[in-house]
């Protein structure tokens, strides 16, 4: 078919929206790996949930999650997060995750959890490399040791450790189920490639987003020893 410029016209209101909704989508996706920035920062600040370096170190990889605890009360939450693979030398690329369903790690009443699950285990690490996840089916979640009682032992056969910072009035901790999902949208606007995986990304088969580098940096600070990094 040839294209008029009177059918080239009519087309500019649908490109314009969809570069606009991909702007949005992107947008997004930084405010995600933002949001898990502070979210490591405000855990790292604090002694008695600070995650330490020999856990870290033997991490699989870790999920960083931003949680809106506002209709707990009727059962549920929502919020983003971004996984990523320990590779030993460095980190591998963020992938970003949206969060609902029960009560992963929230406390009751509580209005918002900054939550960091650590993944010790390669069971809990293929579970990241699927497009939906149920949180806690057939992993062992524990809460993760901090400052005197990491040299317990306890911790060390759990598949999930978690650390968390709440705000708000709370009741109680649950972990009810509850679902990861991959965002595809989201990633494929990081990315920009729209059939993206999760296992292309924490395969590091793509770069590291620039929006992920001072996350990917704090990650290497905390698990290894590395001069240039910690001056």
């Amino acid at each position: 078919m040839k294209l008029t410029p009177l059918i080239i016209l009519s087309l500019v209101p649908f490109l314009l929206h969809a570069e606009t909704e991909l702007d949005k989508q992107l947008a997004e996706a930084k405010e995600v790996i933002s949001n898990a920035d502070d979210v490591l920062e405000a855990i790292q600040a604090d002694p008695k949930t600070a995650i330490p370096s020999e856990v870290l170190s033997e991490a699989e990889a870790v999920l960083i999650v931003k949680l809106n605890a506002a209709i707990v009360g009727v059962g549920g939450y929502g919020g983003t997060g971004i996984a990523m693979v320990n590779n030993v030398d460095n980190w591998s690329p963020p992938v970003i995750f949206t969060v609902g369903g029960g009560s992963l790690g929230i406390e009751i009443g509580a209005t918002e959890t900054n939550l960091v699950a650590v993944c010790m285990t390669k069971k809990a690490l293929r579970e990241l490399g699927q497009s939906s996840i149920r949180w806690g089916v057939g992993l062992s979640v524990k809460a993760g040791p901090v400052g005197g009682t990491v040299g317990a032992t306890g911790w060390k056969d759990a598949d999930i450790l978690v650390y968390r910072v709440k705000k708000g009035f709370a009741l109680g901790v649950s972990f009810d189920g509850g679902t990861l999902d991959y965002s595809q949208k989201l990633n494929a606007a990081l990315y920009k490639e729209p059939g993206i995986t999760a296992q292309d990304i924490l395969g590091m088969r793509v770069p590291m987003p620039a929006e992920a580098v001072d996350v990917s940096n704090e990650l290497r600070k905390l698990s290894y020893v590395d001069s240039s990094l910690s001056k």
